[in-house]
């Protein structure tokens, strides 16, 4: 598959999840953040579908919400207190180190890494089996970090 073809599906990709924008709802939190309850009902009613009791979730949901309107508003003026740049600059930092560590450049040019490895009847295959290891590694990390947290995962990567 040639560049062109490439840029011509994430195109068709891209244009296709800005058209089903338009049908997904806001979430059921922004509707009832900006006081519209029935609103944040249906949209809650369709994500769990026709069949699901979604009582209990709305009230979670509005207690929630409850509870972050009692919490003081954030300023930019805090981002100079060390108790938030500190965690904002390591955040930016990680973020850098992974673009920079060459894995997206590695991940586009798969195909012609392994073609000029001398795979060039298996390059198109063996690509789209380095994307399949990445999605299931990515899926297995999503469990984890739960469990382990972020920084045994980072620095296992």
């Amino acid at each position: 598959m040639s560049y062109r073809h490439m840029a011509i599906l994430g195109a068709c990709i891209s244009g296709l999840s800005g058209v089903l924008l338009f049908i997904v709802p806001e979430t059921p939190r922004w509707y009832i953040r900006n006081g519209k309850r029935e609103k944040g009902q249906k949209a809650l009613q369709w994500l769990r579908g026709p069949r699901s009791t979604i009582y209990h979730e709305m009230s979670v949901v509005e207690s929630k919400i409850q509870e972050e309107a009692s919490i003081q508003e954030f300023s930019l003026l805090e981002i100079r207190l060390p108790q938030i740049y500190r965690p904002l600059l390591i955040s930016i930092a990680l973020m850098l180190f992974q673009v920079w560590s060459g894995s997206f450049a590695v991940t586009a040019y798969t195909a012609i890494i392994f073609d000029t490895a001398g795979l060039a009847d298996k390059a198109t295959v063996t690509s789209i089996g380095v994307a399949i290891v990445q999605f299931v590694v990515t899926a297995i990390s999503l469990f984890i970090i739960d469990r382990s947290g972020r920084r045994p995962l980072l620095m296992a990567a």
